[in-house]
C-alpha cells in the first residue's frame, strides 16, 4: 500500500495590486521527499473556492493522524469543459457574443450555435449534449428543449440586428465594396414547415417539399447574412429581395453583387441600378448564341487567355476553359456510347421477344436520348427489329462550339476594375459554394430540420451560419491532415476532474496530452488549470 512521505496541505500566499489592495491566493499542495531532498507539487488553485470550504479542507489535511493517504482521494471525472471553452473564445474574437447580447435567450443561442458544431441533431439531442458538456462557461443552469424553442423565436426577432452588429463589429468603418451571393435549397421530411413548399429541388429529391435560402457572403466567402424564402421562390426573387434597402441595412454605399447567371437578370439589374449599385454574373449559352448570332462576339475570341468585348455600357468577359472542355466533350461521348448499348440491349431484346413492338423500343430509347440531354444529336430508327442511331456529326460539332466557354457581363467601368480583376470576383463565386456544402451536407449538415414554424425554421437556419462561420476560424490553423470535426474532438478530451477529500471537492482541469496542447497553440487559445467562475462577459442575464 503507497504512502507519501509527507502530507497535502493548503498554502495561502498574497500579493498587493497597484491599487493597494491584498489579494490572497489559495493553493493545494504536495509535499514528499526523496532521499534526502523535499519537493513540493502544485496540485490545483482552489482561490474560487468559497472561504468555508477552504478552511474545511485545510483543516482536514492539517488533523490527519498519518499523511494523505491515496485511499482517501477520490477522482472524480467531471463534464467536458476544452471545446466549449474554444468555441466561446471564438465567438467572442468573431463578435457573435456581443451581436447577441447578454441574456440567457442569447446564452443559450450560443449553446446552439456550439451543438450545431459538435452534434447536428434536434434541440432535444442538444439538451442532452449539455449532459456531457459544462454549461457554466456560458452561465447556464438547467434548460431543456423547450427553452430551446423560445431562443429560436427570440433569434428569428434579432436576426437582422444581430447581422447588423456582426457587419460593424467586423469591418467597422472599412465596409467592403463587393459581395457575392448564391441560393440553394434543402428538402424536408413531411409536409408540415410553414415555408415548405414545392419548388427547383436541387438535390435531386423527388416528391419532397424543400426550402430556399441565399447566402451573402463578402469577397473571401466570409458570411455575413442569410436569408430563408418558401421553396417555390425564384433565384432572382430572392436577389431582389435582398437588395431591397441593402445599402441601408448595412450602411454600404458603392456596392457591387457578383451572382451566378440565374440570378441577376434584368429585374435584378434594374433594381440594382435603382439603387446605383453595379454587378458581375454570367449569362447563359443561349444567351451567348444570341450574342454570336448578333455579331457581339465572335467564337474566335474565345481562348484560355481572357478577351473583352464591350457593348451598350455592357462589359462582356470571354474566356474558353481547356480542362472543363475536355470533360464535356468526355461526358458527350460517354452518353452517346451509354445510348449505343441500350441500342443494342433492345435489339436482343426484340429478337428474344418475337411478339413484343419495335415502335415501342424505338419510343424507349428516345425516351434515353431524351434524359441523357442527346436527342438532338443522334437519330433513332429502327431497321427491321434492330434499333439503330445515327450520330448527326453536324450537330455534335455545333454542340462542340462552346465547350468549356463562359462569357461574364458587368456594368462595372473598365477605369474601376479590368477583365482580369472582373474574372477573379467571378470566379470568388465558388466560396459561397463551399459555405453551401459546409453547411447542407458537410460539418454542419442543415438536415434534417425538425422544425415547423417559420421564425424557428429561419433562425436554425442562422445559426447553422453562425456556426460556419466558426468552423471557418478553426479551418484557418487545421494541417491538410486534418478536419474541424478532428479538433473538436481532440478538445473533447479536456474535462474537469474533481479530487474529492472528506466530503470537500476541488475541480481542476489535467494537464491536456501535446496534440491538444499542439491545437490550442495554433488557436492561440489557453485552458487553465482550475476551474474560475464565468467571467463578466460570458455571465447571462435573465431575460
Amino acid at each position: 500500500m503507497l504512502y507519501y512521505v509527507s502530507t497535502m496541505y493548503v498554502e495561502e500566499t498574497k500579493r498587493k495590486s497597484t491599487s493597494g489592495k491584498i489579494h490572497s491566493c489559495y493553493m493545494l499542495r504536495e509535499s514528499y521527499r526523496e532521499g534526502k531532498r523535499t519537493f513540493k507539487k502544485t496540485i490545483a488553485n482552489i482561490s474560487h473556492l468559497p472561504a468555508k470550504e477552504i478552511e474545511a479542507l485545510r483543516f482536514a489535511l492539517r488533523y490527519k493522524e498519518v499523511g494523505i493517504h491515496r485511499d482517501d482521494i477520490e477522482i472524480e471525472t467531471g463534464k467536458i469543459i476544452g471545446s466549449l471553452r474554444v468555441v466561446v473564445e471564438l465567438m467572442n474574437r468573431a463578435g457573435i457574443m456581443e451581436a447577441l447580447g447578454s441574456t440567457r435567450q442569447a446564452a443559450l443561442c450560443a449553446w446552439l450555435i456550439f451543438a450545431r458544431l459538435i452534434e447536428q441533431g434536434s434541440r432535444l439531442s442538444s439538451v442532452r449534449l449539455a449532459q456531457r458538456h459544462d454549461t457554466n462557461i456560458l452561465g447556464l443552469g438547467q434548460f431543456d428543449e423547450n427553452d430551446l424553442y423560445e431562443a429560436l423565436d427570440w433569434l428569428a426577432d434579432h436576426q437582422e440586428l444581430i447581422q447588423q452588429g456582426l457587419f460593424k463589429k467586423r469591418y467597422g468603418n472599412k465596409a467592403p465594396n463587393l459581395f457575392l451571393y448564391d441560393v440553394s435549397s434543402s428538402y424536408l421530411e413531411g409536409m408540415d414547415n410553414e415555408l415548405a413548399w414545392w419548388g427547383y429541388n436541387r438535390d435531386g429529391k423527388k416528391g419532397k417539399q424543400q426550402i430556399v435560402f441565399g447566402l451573402l457572403t463578402d469577397q473571401e466567402g466570409e458570411p455575413i447574412a442569410i436569408e430563408v424564402f418558401e421553396g417555390n421562390t425564384s433565384d432572382q426573387a430572392t436577389f431582389n429581395e435582398l437588395v431591397k434597402g441593402f445599402g441601408q441595412r448595412f450602411g454600404v454605399k458603392k456596392v457591387t453583387f457578383v451572382g451566378d447567371r440565374g440570378m441577376i437578370k434584368s429585374i435584378g439589374i434594374d433594381a440594382l441600378h435603382e439603387q446605383e449599385f453595379f454587378y458581375i454574373t454570367a449569362i447563359t449559352k443561349p444567351q451567348i448564341r444570341a450574342l454570336l448570332k448578333d455579331g457581339v462576339i465572335q467564337l474566335g475570341l474565345f481562348d484560355e487567355e481572357v478577351a473583352e468585348v464591350s457593348s451598350k455600357d455592357v462589359r462582356y468577359i470571354l474566356r474558353r476553359n481547356p480542362v472543363r472542355a475536355a470533360e464535356m466533350q468526355a461526358t458527350r461521348a460517354d452518353k452517346l456510347e451509354k445510348l449505343q448499348e441500350k441500342a443494342k440491349a433492345q435489339t436482343e431484346y426484340l429478337a428474344a421477344h418475337p411478339y413484343a413492338s419495335a415502335d415501342k423500343a424505338q419510343q424507349r430509347l428516345q425516351g434515353i436520348a431524351k434524359r441523357l440531354v442527346i436527342d438532338g444529336l443522334v437519330k433513332i430508327s429502327m431497321e427491321g427489329r434492330k434499333g439503330l442511331i445515327e450520330v448527326l456529326e453536324k450537330e455534335i460539332k455545333k454542340a462542340a462550339e462552346l465547350d468549356g466557354c463562359y462569357v461574364i457581363k458587368t456594368d462595372i467601368p473598365s477605369s474601376v476594375a479590368g477583365k482580369e480583376v472582373i474574372h477573379r470576383r467571378y470566379k470568388d463565386l465558388a466560396k459561397v459554394e463551399r459555405g453551401f456544402r459546409t453547411i447542407k451536407t458537410g460539418l454542419l449538415e442543415i438536415r434534417p430540420i425538425w422544425l415547423r414554424r417559420e421564425k424557428r425554421t429561419r433562425a436554425h437556419v442562422f445559426i447553422c451560419m453562425l456556426a460556419y462561420l466558426i468552423s471557418r476560424k478553426i479551418e484557418e490553423v487545421l494541417n491538410e491532415s486534418e478536419t474541424v470535426n478532428d479538433v473538436l474532438q481532440q478538445l473533447n478530451r479536456i474535462t474537469k476532474v474533481d479530487l474529492v477529500m472528506d466530503g470537500t471537492k476541488v475541480p481542476t482541469i489535467p494537464k491536456p496530452p501535446p496534440e491538444i496542447q499542439h491545437i490550442l497553440k495554433r488557436l492561440a487559445i489557453s485552458i487553465p488549470n482550475n476551474i474560475h467562475v464565468p467571467s463578466k462577459h460570458l455571465i447571462r442575464k435573465t431575460a
